[in-house]
């Protein structure tokens, strides 16, 4: 879904593997563990729904408040929903942060129009 919101891969690398995609985004120091730091907003949260310890399932976070994250999902419930979690929900293993590369993008001073269109985001 990244790549058809026209999200750069050069900025925020995607893979199809979970897995393979937490360790890329750690490579980038673009994931946080569940519990290391707050999510936000934009943010692609990864799940171990079936409880084995390795991600299984993505989605993307849309809101934060004190004590739940709420997600859009595909795949879920044989559908796009819209999802709620308790921050402290064992199944969340943590966050890809979206807000980070693009901030990690203004910074290395990439200011292109089409970088701020496609991320949508606010500089922080």
């Amino acid at each position: 879904c990244l790549t058809r919101a026209g999200v750069p891969r050069d900025a925020f690398p995607q893979e199809a593997s979970s897995a393979d995609w937490i360790a890329l985004l750690q490579s980038r120091e673009l994931y946080d563990r569940a519990g290391e730091a707050a999510p936000e907003a934009g943010d692609v949260i990864f799940f171990d729904m079936d409880g084995n310890g390795a991600a299984d399932h993505v989605g993307v976070v849309t809101d934060v408040d004190e004590s739940c994250v709420a997600t859009l999902e595909g795949n879920s419930y044989g559908g796009v929903r819209r999802q709620s979690y308790a921050l402290s929900a064992p199944e969340i293993l943590g966050y890809g942060r979206l807000n980070r590369a693009y901030r990690n993008a203004i910074r290395q001073g990439d200011k292109s129009p089409s970088l701020t269109k496609k991320f949508s985001l606010t500089e922080k």
